[in-house]
Parts: structure tokens; sequence; C-alpha cells
């Protein structure tokens, strides 16, 4: 896998095609810093957490308002969840 992935980021332009998020007290923290490392830092989130749905909520969250990505007036087949909803209290 990651000799695809160091080819597929070997090319410019794929760089930024690239994001990834994470919680830092996450088991694979460690090898998901290490493809943080080769991209871009606003294509990187980073968060606390750990390797659960709470944590992965708070990032798809970030993302999204990142990229300014709304699932508001769209149709419901694209956007079947709400993210910001939950029963963690997020």
């Amino acid at each position: 896998m990651w000799n695809l992935i160091k080819s597929y980021l070997s090319v410019p332009d794929n760089k930024d095609k690239v994001v990834i998020g994470f919680g830092s007290e996450d088991g694979f923290a460690d090898s998901n810093q290490l493809l943080a490392e080769q991209l871009p830092p606003n294509n990187v989130f980073k968060i606390s957490g750990g390797h659960n749905w709470a944590t992965w909520k708070r990032l798809w969250i970030k993302v999204l308002d990142h990229y300014h990505i709304s699932c508001t007036g769209t149709n419901p087949a694209y956007c079947p969840i709400d993210v910001r909803g939950g029963h963690d209290g997020m």
C-alpha cells in the first residue's frame, strides 16, 4: 500500500487530492503521521481522540467545514447522514 501511495504522491498535482484525518490517540496515529508529512498542511486534519466514531465524526465536521461542503438543500440521497447529529453529543 505504501508503494502505491508513494507512487501516487510522486506526481505533484496529486498531493492536493489526498486528505487525511486522524485522532492523535489512535493506535494508527504514527502511521497516519507518516502519510500526513507527505501532504500539504491544509490537507491534514489531526485532533485529539482515538480510533472511534466520535473522533471520526468530529474529523468529518472539520473536513466539511474546511472545504465549505454542506448537505443543506441537496438531494437526501447524496447526504444521508447529519454529521452534526448523533447520540454521543456530537
